[in-house]
């Protein structure tokens, strides 16, 4: 049990445009499971955030409160669609859908980086949540 979160970067509308799923990095979905400076989602947290420094960065959780004026927290507002899976950071098993950046390179501990974590999706199978049809995740 306890509080699982995600790295969402919103605009300055507070608008969603990127999120990095933990499990796509072999990292948990526990705040300790991710937040040590030698994993790979970490890496890519700051590859993002070279990238464009307008962006803000929220670690949303999904016991957080609904957003105003939305039905649901930014932990579960965020789609498929805004999850960034960097080409030789993410877990072999997935497609990459971004490549690293000019100049970067794999980080150190991505080929040795190891979890036991080895879900890759975004809910764990003990949380109770439900997938609508067109891919957003809701709340229970």
């Amino acid at each position: 049990m306890g509080q699982y979160f995600t790295p969402v970067f919103l605009n300055t509308d507070d608008a969603i445009v990127a999120a990095l799923n933990p499990g796509d990095y072999g990292s948990g979905d526990k705040l300790f499971g991710h937040t040590r400076a030698d994993t790979r989602l970490i890496y890519a947290v700051q590859t993002v955030l070279a990238l464009d420094g307008g962006l803000r960065l929220v670690w949303a959780g999904d016991y957080a409160p609904e957003e105003p004026g939305r039905s649901a927290n930014l932990y579960f507002l965020t789609e498929d669609r805004h999850f960034l899976r960097f080409a030789g950071l993410v877990n072999d098993e997935l497609t990459p859908n971004t490549a690293l950046p000019n100049g970067k390179s794999q980080a150190p501990s991505a080929t040795s980086a190891t979890s036991t974590n080895t879900n890759t999706s975004k809910t764990s199978p003990s949380q109770s949540t439900t997938q609508a049809g067109d891919g957003h995740r809701c709340p229970p």
